[in-house]
């Protein structure tokens, strides 16, 4: 099983509500089950609602956007990159996919850490490539400069 889609007009549709919800009632709504081996775990991403929007192997997802009670997870599926929006708080996220190497980079990104190929450590210009030329390269602040660092140490070990 490599992708479930549950509602492809999902990523192009924003709810708009005014109501706050906090990142922890959501973390009930995203689950995780294991997969025969065990660097890859699928994962399902659900919204506000309870509802499963979209289900990914670990290996396949790339990186996370975050914008408002929003994320936009880009993944791959054959030899494409593909992208799906849901309503649901990144800080949920963060914390349900951080034991599978998807870490926070920026204030808005997460990343798959074992995606990356480069890392550009110049202090005044940081950001990641991934493993895949059709994405561009990834921001990372200052804040979470030494994270990465670490996390691509552990890597290399």
């Amino acid at each position: 099983l490599q992708l479930f889609h549950a509602d492809r007009n999902s990523k192009h549709s924003k709810s708009k509500g005014n109501g706050s919800v906090s990142s922890k009632g959501f973390s009930e709504q995203l689950e995780h089950k294991e997969t025969n081996t065990e660097t890859n775990h699928l994962v399902n991403f659900k919204d506000y609602k309870n509802k499963i929007k979209l289900s990914l192997l670990t290996e396949n997802i790339f990186y996370i956007v975050s914008e408002d009670n929003y994320v936009k997870i880009f993944y791959e599926q054959g030899n494409q990159v593909l992208s799906s929006m849901i309503r649901t708080p990144a800080k949920a996220i963060e914390e349900m996919l951080s034991p599978y190497h998807i870490i926070r980079c920026h204030r808005s990104y997460m990343v798959n850490i074992d995606k990356v190929q480069f890392f550009n450590n110049d202090r005044n210009n940081l950001y990641l490539l991934l493993n895949n030329r059709q994405i561009n390269p990834i921001p990372v602040s200052r804040t979470f400069r030494e994270l990465i660092e670490n996390e691509l140490s552990k890597r290399q070990r």
